[in-house]
């Protein structure tokens, strides 16, 4: 889960990065070089978007994997609990 938190700040740093090189007016007029600059950063972020979609869903179902392991460890360990409980009265 880490990894995909690591992996989604990095989107986002990217993300800024791409931002703020393609808001450079450069003198005012914007070239051909830089709307092909503008274009290939927007391609980026767009796949940048949907890589962190695909982050999100799965930071869900990891979380939703963990909930439910620690309710099978819980009804797992109750009896048992129980039991430990009795023996130290």
């Amino acid at each position: 889960m880490e990894k995909k938190i690591r992996a989604k700040d990095q989107l986002f740093e990217d993300a800024l990065a791409s931002t703020v090189a393609s808001s450079c007016g450069c003198g005012g007029s914007v070239g051909l070089e830089n709307r092909s600059l503008t274009a290939e950063l927007k391609k980026r972020l767009m796949k940048m978007k949907a890589r962190n979609e695909e982050a999100e869903q799965e930071i869900a179902r990891l979380t939703k994997t963990v909930k439910i392991v620690e309710v099978e460890v819980k009804e797992e360990t109750g009896p048992l609990e129980e039991r430990i409980h009795l023996l130290e009265n």
